[in-house]
Formats: structure tokens, sequence, C-alpha cells
């Protein structure tokens, strides 16, 4: 299956939603990797009913999955379609689907390596660590314009 998700999104990324669309159907039951390809790529191009229909082909496999519905709500967003936006997340409330936390790891010093967790408030560095994390997106802002940060 990962070849097929590999050219689904080879051809996605290309504009060849049609083509990627018949990879993902070729796949079968167990393609749910491939249909996501699929709906990546439509969210890319701004196709929100073609994404609309390859996540809930994704949905079919993967019940539990919140990848499909948090990119099916980003293709909605960036259509301008609130409403859409808001009903995607209704269903996932609805379903008891999750979205898990982002993750990242920093090394520090060459030493450590610290797990941190998007909206952690608990760490014993927190206060510092947004500190540090407000400042650099003030210089990102500064650098980009604000174009690429919201």
């Amino acid at each position: 299956m990962e070849h097929y998700a590999c050219v689904a999104d080879m051809l996605g990324r290309a504009g060849l939603l049609e083509e990627a669309k018949g990879v993902a159907e070729k796949a079968g039951a167990g393609g749910a990797g491939v249909w996501r390809a699929y709906l990546a790529a439509c969210r890319m191009h701004g196709k929100s009913a073609q994404a609309s229909e390859a996540a809930e082909r994704v949905a079919e496999m993967e019940p539990q999955g919140s990848g499909s519905y948090v990119l099916l709500a980003s293709t909605y967003g960036g259509a301008g379609k609130y409403s859409e936006l808001a009903e995607v997340r209704n269903q996932m409330r609805r379903k008891g689907v999750r979205k898990a936390p982002g993750c990242s790891w920093v090394e520090v010093g060459g030493a450590r390596m610290h797990a941190f967790v998007a909206g952690d408030q608990e760490h014993p560095e927190a206060a510092e660590i947004y500190t540090a994390l407000h400042g650099l997106m003030g210089w990102m802002r500064g650098r980009s314009g604000g174009t690429f940060l919201r």
C-alpha cells in the first residue's frame, strides 16, 4: 500500500487529482493511507468537494483516526467554508474522535533532549519556553512581513 500512497501523493501534488483518485480506488479496503494522500492533494488544490469524499472513505476505514477530519477541516477553512469546518469539528466531537496534540523534541546544549507537547502548561519551564516562543514568533513575523504566521 505504501507504493500506492506514494504514487497518489505524486500525482496529487502535480495536480492530477483524477489520476490520484484512480490510484486510491485501486488500493481497495486497505488503502486508508492512499485515500489520505488523495485527501491531502485535494486540500493542496482547494478542492473541497473531492476532499469531503476522500475524508468519508478514510473515515470508513479508520473511524477513530483524526487525520482525515483535520485535513478536511483545513480544506474548508482555506476555502472560507466556515460552517462546513464547524460541522467537521462537531462530527469529531459527536464521534469521540480526538486529535493528538503536536509534539516536538529539542536538544539543549548538546546534552539533554526535551519533549514539548503543544499547549503544555505543566512543563516545569513552561514560562521560559513560551517567552522564547513568543520572541521567536515576533522575529519570524518581522522577517516575513507577517505573511506566513497567524
